[in-house]
């Protein structure tokens, strides 16, 4: 567990000066769709930037509270995998599916992502609060995709949600979760002599 409090702690500081050197961030690092494919950098990176101080720490809280709430499951190996690989995803979704998207920072997609995988990884566990889990989070995106608007965290954001990200990181986090039954299946199941 000492490896994943550096892990999130680093992360947490990462992020952090990316915000302090917010300029530099803009013309380098957030999905700015005139800059991509070819910065492909950039579908990675926007993760890691953020609007304001407050996007800052409702993202590095959220991901305090998920990484708690499921440590179980998300040591050090699963965080440096997953966080690199749905916010690469997320990132790249809005490229393919939401052409109006100009540009995009924050954590809140992979995150969504990361919460789905742990809440399957509990569900799998028969741990009696994940179907109550799953369901909020279902009811959350539902919420988001068919209306609810957000101007309370948009204006605290200075920025408009994009609730998109977070439904496509939630798809993207159960991907993973089957992704890792397959090989973990691969690699239990012994091989058949001839």
């Amino acid at each position: 567990m000492k490896s994943a409090t550096v892990f999130v702690i680093s992360l947490i500081s990462l992020m952090a000066l990316v915000m302090l050197n917010q300029t530099w961030a803009e013309s380098w690092l957030i999905y700015s769709k005139p800059d991509l494919p070819w910065q492909v950098w950039r579908f990675l990176t926007a993760s890691f930037c953020h609007t304001n101080f407050y996007h800052f720490a409702i993202n590095s809280a959220g991901l305090i509270v998920i990484w708690q709430l499921f440590k179980a499951h998300l040591d050090w190996l699963h965080l440096s995998v997953l966080i690199p690989v749905i916010s690469m995803f997320v990132a790249l979704a809005l490229w393919l599916f939401n052409p109006e998207v100009i540009w995009y920072v924050g954590l809140s997609g992979t995150l969504h992502g990361v919460f789905s995988y742990a809440v399957c990884q509990d569900i799998a566990k028969k741990v009696a609060l994940a179907w109550p889990l799953l369901l909020g989070l279902i009811i959350k995106l539902g919420f988001e995709q068919f209306g609810v608007e957000q101007t309370m965290m948009a204006n605290m954001i200075e920025a408009n949600v994009l609730v998109d990200a977070h439904l496509y990181g939630a798809i993207i986090g159960l991907a993973c979760y089957f992704l890792n039954l397959c090989l973990i299946g691969k690699i239990k199941t012994p091989k058949a002599h001839s």
